[in-house]
């Protein structure tokens, strides 16, 4: 009885932490949480005294069942040590689904951008959904994951499709890392560059069967890959070949080019995409450049001379996917 009111009194002092950041940030994004954590019902404040009466009866019907005890001194009520085991395991469960939805809140904090702070809110079908999932989420790096989700929707409302939650809840851990670990590599925001060079591979086999069947690449079947050419735009009036991540721009002028570029890839879903635009787009994560290019570099040897590449230089610069501009002095990379 004694640990279970000491959770309580925990999840109280978490519960006030937690909420006095955000009420003092935005009221707007207060509102939400308090429903998430609260309810439409407690979250008007005018029907509080209708609930406080109900909740009088109830306590009161508690005591003469025998269930909890009255503490005169504390003005407290107590769990009654004789109570059914099966009332013991519900509470404990709530008192637990209700801590991992206060740390997904608790995580989604840092994501959520303040400075625009508009009066458009999720909908309640979104957080009510978001609510039931997240309350079974006892895996900390999926707890992230889960406030990124609700840090996007709040601040960008009724964006993500409900079913791209239903997608979610079913990710492990280890398909949550693999995705997050080849975000970097994602291309054009659809698909997966192949992370083959020589016979040195970034992900292992079994991490793209965990893509594969997560649902997150359309297809994985080693020796049968998707190639493509590099999409043509303009830059300064002059035609170029170029490739994209989140964060750079790779390109090659045409005037510089034997034979069109082309990349092999693995094609996202539909769901992966979503996720990706909405939760992993907006990371920087870091790049390492000689790598990727290198990767560039082996796709597109010459067939007939294998040391041979089929241009001298790639450019590159660092890159906003989101306004799909160019956000830095334009480097080159020399092919010896």
């Amino acid at each position: 009885m004694k640990k279970n009111l000491k959770l309580n009194i925990e999840l109280k002092a978490n519960l006030g932490n937690s909420l006095k950041p955000i009420m003092e940030k935005s009221a707007r994004v207060g509102e939400i949480v308090s429903y998430l954590l609260l309810g439409n019902k407690l979250a008007k404040s005018e029907r509080m005294k209708i609930l406080s009466d109900a909740q009088n009866e109830v306590d009161k019907k508690n005591i003469l069942l025998g269930k909890k005890t009255y503490d005169l001194d504390t003005n407290h009520l107590s769990l009654n040590p004789e109570r059914n085991l099966i009332e013991v395991v519900a509470e404990t469960i709530k008192t637990d689904e209700t801590i991992n939805i206060l740390k997904c809140i608790e995580n989604s904090l840092k994501y959520i951008n303040y400075k625009d702070d508009t009066k458009d809110k999720p909908s309640e079908d979104f957080l009510n959904k978001w609510r039931n999932e997240a309350k079974l989420i006892a895996d900390e790096t999926l707890k992230d994951i889960w406030g990124r989700i609700l840090a996007e929707e709040i601040n960008n409302p009724n964006t993500l499709p409900l079913r791209t939650l239903d997608q979610i809840r079913n990710f492990s851990k280890f398909e949550a890392e693999c995705f997050d670990k080849l975000s970097a590599f994602i291309l054009y925001g659809d698909c997966i560059l192949d992370p083959v060079k020589d016979d040195d591979r970034l992900f292992r086999r079994e991490e793209l069967i965990c893509l594969r069947d997560a649902g997150l690449i359309t297809h994985y079947t080693p020796g049968i890959y998707t190639k493509s050419n590099w999409k043509q735009t303009t830059l300064n009036n002059k035609k170029i070949y170029y490739i994209t991540n989140s964060t750079h721009m790779f390109f090659i002028y045409e005037k510089d080019v034997i034979e069109k570029p082309y990349i092999t890839t693995w094609p996202l879903t539909q769901v992966a995409k979503t996720i990706y635009s909405c939760i992993l787009t907006n990371e920087n994560k870091p790049l390492d450049i000689d790598h990727l290019i290198s990767i560039i570099l082996e796709q597109n040897k010459s067939p007939f001379k294998s040391e041979q590449n089929n241009f001298k230089k790639i450019y590159y610069s660092n890159w906003d996917p989101i306004q799909k501009e160019i956000t830095s002095e334009i480097e080159v990379y020399s092919i010896k």
